[in-house]
């Protein structure tokens, strides 16, 4: 075997590792998902299908979950239950699922990594800039917004003017006038009204015998 061999055969089989390092692809519409394991599908497609399998059997709750895991940590606020501790020193603070000690050790890293789009301000919570957001630049946002919707509005009238005709240079001045608007940039033609001396320049005489027609006697 020459070393083009050797390559094309290494290259093939690292195709069909990838390939079949996710065998299990999910079927639903416009979901292009896929899983290692059988077991991962079918608790994926219970994201779409709604089905919610494992209820919590504390009296008086009547919350569903997808997975068992769910379940199990939705338990911990009943029994009080926090197995996951912060590892830091002088720290004794737990948590019930490992997420929120995740959240937890930013306060001692000073990660932030949700940064405000407006004021630069960085936060370890997505949550806690969505209410920055709001309560802070809510009326930033509307400006925004608003001079967004006044820069198309502009655009739009531009480009009416340029296919828009000239009238000025179409027509004589005696037949037409223009005023223009300071603020709209608008050319405004009235409509023109024929004149008495237009209809003796162009209106034909009529026959003698429409101006005179003959009588008709029925018997």
């Amino acid at each position: 075997m020459d070393i083009c061999d050797l390559l094309n055969s290494s290259n093939d089989n690292i195709y069909n590792k990838k390939k079949t390092s996710r065998p299990y692809a999910c079927n639903w519409l416009q979901c292009s998902k896929s899983f290692t394991r059988r077991s991962d599908l079918a608790r994926h497609r219970r994201i779409h299908t709604g089905e919610r399998p494992y209820h919590c059997q504390w009296k008086g709750c009547q919350k569903q979950f997808i997975q068992r895991s769910a379940l199990t940590v939705h338990l911990r606020t009943h029994t009080g239950e926090r197995p996951h501790v912060c590892e830091y020193e002088d720290c004794q603070k737990s948590f019930g699922d490992s997420s929120s000690l995740a959240r937890h050790r930013r306060t001692h890293t000073g990660n932030r990594p949700y940064v405000c789009d407006y004021c630069n301000k960085s936060f370890t919570r997505k949550t806690t800039l969505s209410r920055h957001q709001e309560h802070t630049h809510k009326n930033q946002t509307f400006f925004k917004l608003d001079s967004i919707s006044q820069q198309q509005q502009q655009q739009q009238q531009q480009q009416q003017q340029q296919r828009s005709p000239d009238l000025s240079t179409s027509l004589s001045p005696a037949s037409t006038y223009s005023e223009v608007d300071d603020n709209y940039q608008s050319l405004i033609a009235p409509p023109m009204i024929p004149s008495i001396d237009d209809h003796k320049l162009y209106a034909d005489p009529l026959p003698p015998i429409l101006i005179n027609p003959p009588h008709r006697y029925c018997y």
